[in-house]
């Protein structure tokens, strides 16, 4: 396989950049991808994309933004990291069944 490897390629850049401590990449249906900066090392997470018929997607747009501001609602409220992807999966699948590319406050 001559893809580039996705999480090869996070670690690389929190190696490069000692003061990052995480990296964050969304994949659509194949869920989210987490590589942080621990005390031994490097961690990565990965979380599943929340389940959707593919016949109720109405459209796309925002839906990395929403799945970040979900993330960053859940760790600025002391969740953990898993928790604020599974958040973030979770907020962005109902996205997707809207037109546009704001979520409601609903």
């Amino acid at each position: 396989n001559d893809e580039p490897n996705l999480e090869e390629n996070m670690k690389y850049i929190l190696k490069s950049l000692p003061r990052l401590k995480l990296v964050v990449s969304t994949q659509g249906s194949e869920g989210s991808i987490a590589v942080t900066r621990e005390d031994d090392g490097l961690d990565s997470i990965r979380v599943p994309a929340f389940s959707i018929d593919r016949k109720d997607i109405v459209d796309t747009t925002g839906a990395g933004d929403v799945f970040i501001a979900g993330a960053i609602h859940a760790l600025v409220r002391d969740q953990s990291l898993e928790d604020a992807m599974k958040l973030g999966s979770y907020v962005a699948a109902k996205k997707l069944k809207k037109l546009g590319a704001r979520l409601d406050a609903k």
